[in-house]
Order: structure tokens, then C-alpha cells, then sequence
């Protein structure tokens, strides 16, 4: 496997259904930041009011994810360990254990990575669009295990 190769054929590809240089950095970006922050740990440690409390370790990786998504890292990791709750026009502020903030660290990476998925077939289905020009025709198109079969009208 040569990973530049495949690097390469990727953005070519990228580019050859219409995606800017521009969003093929930020593709690129946001799947970097769902990898850093599937690098992120949870360990939970005593306070003073003997309550389990929890704290982001991997604080290198912490960072990075905070940078890539456009955050502080401090708000990254309060978003990971607590839950806010609004309920009667008031607002609670829940401390998660460790499994709660692992199972949302990975809910929020899979809402970021299905977000960027949706946006990608929106562009590929817009480029298709633009030069079917009126032509009936079945499209497959193989995404690691999901494949998705379009029949569709197109008019230009």
C-alpha cells in the first residue's frame, strides 16, 4: 500500500468532481480532527466532594482536535466531561464519569465525520448534475462498506 499514491489519487479525484482546493484542505482538516480526538482518554480522580469527577488525558491530542475544530482546548474538554441539561428555563450542569465522556467523545466524532459524509454526496450529486445534461442513468457509488445506488433524471 503507498499511502502518498492513494493521497494523491484522492485530492485528483477530489478535484475531478468539482471540490475546491480550498475545501479539499478542510476535508482533509476534519477528518484529522475526528482522528485526533478518537485519541482522547478519560480518567476519572477524586475532588474534594468525593465525587467522581473526569479529566481529558492525551492532552496533546486534546489540542490538536481543539485546534483543528476551531476551539480552546479548555472548552473542547469541558464539552467532553459535563453535560448541560436545560430543563423549566433552567440550566444544569452534569459531570459525566469516564464511559459517559468516551461514549460522547465518540458520538460528537460521529456526527462531525456523518456531517462532512452528507456534505461530501451533496457536492458529488451537484456535479454529476451539472454534466448529465438530461441523460437518465444509474450511478454506483462504493464508500468504504456503504454503497448507494442513485437512478436518476438529470437535466442540465
Amino acid at each position: 500500500m503507498n499511502d502518498a499514491l492513494e493521497y494523491r489519487e484522492l485530492k485528483t479525484a477530489l478535484g475531478a468532481v468539482g471540490i475546491s482546493k480550498e475545501d479539499i484542505h478542510e476535508i482533509f482538516r476534519v477528518v484529522a480532527s475526528v482522528m485526533w480526538l478518537g485519541n482522547v482518554s478519560f480518567v476519572e480522580d477524586e475532588d474534594g466532594d468525593n465525587a467522581a469527577a473526569v479529566s481529558c488525558t492525551g492532552k496533546e491530542a486534546l489540542e490538536t482536535s481543539a485546534k483543528l475544530l476551531g476551539t480552546t482546548p479548555e472548552m473542547l474538554e469541558k464539552s467532553l466531561v459535563t453535560r448541560k441539561i436545560i430543563a423549566g428555563g433552567e440550566s444544569i450542569t452534569q459531570r459525566l464519569n469516564a464511559v459517559q465522556a468516551a461514549d460522547g467523545r465518540d458520538a460528537l466524532a460521529k456526527a462531525i465525520y456523518a456531517a462532512l459524509f452528507e456534505w461530501l454526496v451533496v457536492q458529488i450529486n451537484a456535479s454529476f448534475a451539472k454534466v448529465g445534461g438530461g441523460l437518465t442513468y444509474s450511478l454506483t457509488v462504493h464508500v468504504l462498506d456503504v454503497t448507494v445506488t442513485v437512478d436518476a433524471d438529470v437535466w442540465a
